[in-house]
């Protein structure tokens, strides 16, 4: 969707975050999502954590810069641009309760690196 308002409005610096928003979540899902399972090596608790808050902080500020410029000019494209940004609300809330799972999980000790064996005893 945010490709579509981008195609349109190709001088508009607001829906160009917005496309890189999308972009730096697949990323940012990749790193959260995939790599604990296929390379857990390279995964840190802090650091997803970080990017997740960084991802819930791009996706608010561009949510609303593309908020604030539709409401000022719409074209033809606005049902479309305001979708746009709807979406992109949608979208802060999902990574912002990404964000604060994954503090607690960290605070609970679930973002420790220390590896505890399973029966100390033996």
């Amino acid at each position: 969707m945010f490709a579509i308002v981008v195609s349109v409005t190709w001088g508009v610096s607001q829906f160009h975050f917005q496309l890189f928003n999308c972009i730096w979540s697949i990323l940012v899902l990749l790193y959260v999502g995939i790599a604990p399972f296929v390379l857990p090596s390279i995964v840190i608790p802090l650091a997803a954590l970080g990017v997740l808050v960084l991802t819930s902080l791009f996706w608010f500020a561009g949510s609303i810069a593309m908020a604030v410029w539709v409401g000022n000019f719409c074209g033809n494209w606005c049902p479309t641009a305001q979708a746009g940004a709807a979406f992109g609300f949608f979208i802060w809330a999902g990574f912002t309760a990404l964000a604060v799972m994954e503090g607690l999980a960290w605070r609970r000790g679930g973002g420790s690196t220390k590896s505890t064996p399973s029966n100390p005893g033996v």
